[in-house]
């Protein structure tokens, strides 16, 4: 194992899916913080690829970590979905230090 959290990010069930304008699609994320006193402290989606991030609702502070997002598109076009994941050592816990980030992506295909 590394020292950056792990994420398995998926879409409808898998790593990929194509749907049309307005259709919702299912995005389900799991993290695990890696070993030696880390813990997740952040999660965050991408929904367009454009790498604006907003907070996503989950419980933070424990090794682990699962999020669910339904989320639909409004133009047709590829986007890569992301979620990001932070998680620190505990002996810099509230401080901007020692922070471990990672990203899960899929790709979302959107027709007319």
């Amino acid at each position: 194992l590394g020292i950056q959290p792990t994420v398995s990010l998926s879409v409808d069930g898998g790593e990929a899916t194509q749907v049309r304008v307005g259709e919702p699609v299912q995005l389900t994320g799991q993290v695990v913080a890696p070993p030696g006193g880390t813990a997740v402290t952040g999660l965050a989606w991408d929904f367009t690829g454009n790498g604006q991030f907003e907070e996503a609702e989950a419980t933070l502070g424990a090794k682990q970590a699962a999020v669910t997002a339904t989320h639909s598109f409004d133009q047709p076009g590829t986007y890569f979905v992301g979620l990001r994941v932070i998680s620190q050592r505990t002996e810099y816990a509230g401080t901007p230090y020692g922070q471990l980030i990672n990203l899960g992506r899929v790709r979302v295909t959107v027709t007319d």
